[in-house]
């Protein structure tokens, strides 16, 4: 890890444990080499970085009522360019569910074969105030190109029973990379590799534990791309807790025993009491002006997301129906309880859905684990639509798109002999289609009644992701934020501007996901006007605003997966001055596309109409699909860049 994070010093003495003797040999035993030697071979030459050895130990002992885990990693990179230096002189441990740091060093092999050990006053712990995240931070001095940094931790953690993952690759090659996990005999493991990724193999020679190794050797290095899914494309291995043989228990982290755990906590039993509280909560929703089942569920969501503050801490008072209500206080548990309660009162067929973020880690319907089981959402088969409960800017329609196009489980409540219970089912949750996130731009520009200006009334309508930020709290914004949010989203055509007007029509969180918000911009701007001679250029591709472009610089090595579909329709209509010609309508028509199977994915075409001297542009611009496969890589380059494309095109007005 080698980013920064925001952090304050803390002190690293409180955080150190003492190693035991209950580690295994395997791991208790290990160490770097007392001397080190430089590693100079073909292999390291090519690359700014090169990981020569990375071991990742994970190491299950019982001690005393608690199974404990010790995690070794030991790293070995070589430094190949000077570009790499400010990459790896700074290292970050994170230190998630970790008790203490057992053991920690480091060091620095210089070109001429120095060593350098970093002493324990150079190892900090450090805490990142956003995240709320503790790192274990240390600094390498004197590196230079044809160094070799080391370094070796090994921490005491609570264990991922029922799921976790390891990296095997890196954005950097890699020469050798070992992973071993370790559990006392009476504890099996079961795993699964992804991506190209070697199988766990069983040490049979080890009676007194359970010893399985993954081995990878020669490993690409894999560099973040733009439009993609690092995390979920790189070579791991998921690990989980499959049986404890000393008790004749298995099935740990299946989706049947996970079912009844999300269906416990979020259907809590519901006291008369209670009952009549979230009955007068409902009827301050004003229900019964709903236009149907849909309606209803909105301003139930609405009332409960404007009313009720959704905190990031934990607490048993935040997830607590009745102490909810009375402070008006939750966190997302809380929020996700209160749904399902308020849902059930209502009498409204719903079932929750829990996922994973499929850019992270696609939910695997055949290794059942808690690593797919991220986030919770609320389904309504009546009318096919999710539902996000601790999004405060999502609505009824709309939940963060990563965790859609994705599989799922399921959870519906059935009546059992008079008892509540859940029964999970996998299934698919499909994307929202092109024209649920839109946006688009409808102009009138007039290039003839004020000389070397252009007058110009345009109209941006946002709706689904584009207007998440926008649409649901314009109206609580201050003069100067509501400034700055309009500043970002029409800037490019209110800048510089002479006289601007700016509007925001259709705002507000019940208008969310039911009709697009439109902005509403009229300016009188020189801006997009150049003399050039006798003639005139209008940048009229500046109008719909910046655009993305794709190069291809190197080889694509990852799929493409956006966040969700989209499509963008633009309309932009211009009175020229009398007796002008435009020189090259042509620029204005492109043509751009991805079929599969008879049918259009991706496209951007723009043409136009002259009538007298009106000019018509339209464009048409959508992505109906988010995920595709490398093959199809330059023919979604193409589109996006045929958007980059029309943005500079500027016409030449000349006189008749």
């Amino acid at each position: 890890m080698s980013h920064s994070p925001r952090s304050l010093l803390l002190s690293l003495s409180a955080f150190t444990v003492l190693a035991l003797s209950a580690q295994d040999k395997l791991l208790r035993d290990y160490d770097w080499a007392v001397t080190p030697t430089l590693h100079t071979s073909e292999k390291v030459a090519d690359a700014p970085t090169t990981v020569i050895r990375s071991v990742t130990m994970v190491d299950w002992q019982d001690e005393g009522d608690a199974l404990n885990e010790y995690y070794l990693t030991h790293q070995v990179r070589h430094i190949g360019a000077e570009s790499a230096i400010e990459d790896n002189n700074k290292v970050y441990i994170a230190l998630n569910d970790v008790i203490g740091i057992v053991s920690k060093k480091a060091r620095v092999i210089d070109p001429q074969g120095k060593v350098v050990t970093l002493t324990d006053e150079e190892f900090k712990l450090a805490e990142d105030e956003e995240e709320h995240q503790r790192y274990l931070y240390f600094a390498f001095n004197g590196v230079q190109v044809g160094s070799e940094i080391e370094y070796l931790i090994v921490l005491k953690k609570e264990p991922s029973m029922r799921g976790d993952r390891e990296m095997l690759q890196y954005s950097s090659p890699v020469v050798r990379r070992e992973l071993h996990l370790i559990t006392p005999a009476h504890l099996v493991l079961g795993t699964k590799g992804y991506n190209g990724a070697p199988e766990a193999v069983f040490d049979s020679s080890r009676t007194d534990v359970r010893h399985l190794t993954v081995t990878a050797t020669d490993l690409k290095g894999l560099k973040q791309e733009h439009s993609s899914s690092y995390a979920a494309n790189a070579m791991q291995t998921a690990y989980k807790l499959d049986a404890n043989l000393a008790r004749n228990a298995r099935d740990f982290s299946s989706y049947v025993n996970a079912t009844k755990m999300y269906h416990g906590v979020l259907y809590p039993t519901v006291e008369p009491k209670l009952q009549k509280e979230l009955r007068k909560l409902l009827k301050d929703m004003d229900l019964d002006a709903a236009q149907d089942e849909e309606d209803k569920v909105r301003r139930m969501e609405d009332h409960l997301k404007t009313r009720f503050n959704i905190v990031s801490v934990g607490g048993m008072e935040l997830r607590d129906p009745a102490t909810i209500i009375k402070n008006k206080a939750m966190n997302n548990v809380g929020a996700m309880v209160m749904t399902t309660l308020l849902l059930t009162e209502m009498g409204m067929e719903h079932q929750v859905v829990v996922t994973s973020d499929r850019q992270n880690y696609r939910f695997d319907k055949d290794f059942e684990s808690y690593l797919g089981l991220q986030r919770e959402f609320i389904y309504f088969p009546s009318f096919k639509k999710y539902m996000a409960p601790t999004e405060v800017e999502l609505r009824v329609g709309y939940i963060p798109a990563e965790y859609m196009d994705n599989q799922g489980l399921f959870i519906r409540t059935v009546d059992v002999g008079g008892v509540r219970t859940g029964i999970g089912k996998v299934g698919y949750i499909e994307p929202l289609t092109d024209d649920k996130c839109i946006h688009d731009i409808h102009a009138r520009v007039d290039l003839a009644s004020e000389p070397g200006k252009a007058v110009i009334h345009m109209e941006n309508s946002l709706s689904g992701y584009y207007a998440q930020f926008l649409q649901p709290f314009y109206s609580m914004l201050d003069a100067e934020n509501k400034e700055k949010v309009l500043d970002n989203m029409v800037g490019f055509l209110t800048e510089d501007s002479e006289t601007k007007k700016v509007d925001v029509v259709d705002h507000g969180s019940m208008n969310f996901g039911v009709k697009p918000v439109v902005i509403k911009v009229d300016v009188t701007s020189s801006k997009f006007l150049e003399q050039a001679g006798d003639k005139t250029l209008f940048k009229i591709g500046d109008l719909i605003g910046p655009q993305m472009e794709l190069y291809a610089d190197k080889e694509r090595t990852l799929p493409v997966d956006d966040d969700h579909a989209r499509r963008y329709e633009r309309v932009i209509t211009v009175t020229l001055p009398k007796g002008a010609r435009i020189e090259n309508l042509g620029d204005l028509k492109f043509d751009r596309s991805l079929v599969r199977d008879g049918k259009e994915l991706l496209k951007f075409h723009s043409d136009y109409t002259l009538e007298g001297d009106v000019l018509t542009v339209t464009v048409v611009e959508f992505y109906k699909v988010c995920q595709l496969p490398i093959s199809e890589f330059e023919a979604y380059r193409s589109v996006v860049n045929a958007a980059a494309d029309f943005n500079k095109v500027t016409l030449v007005l000349a006189r008749s």
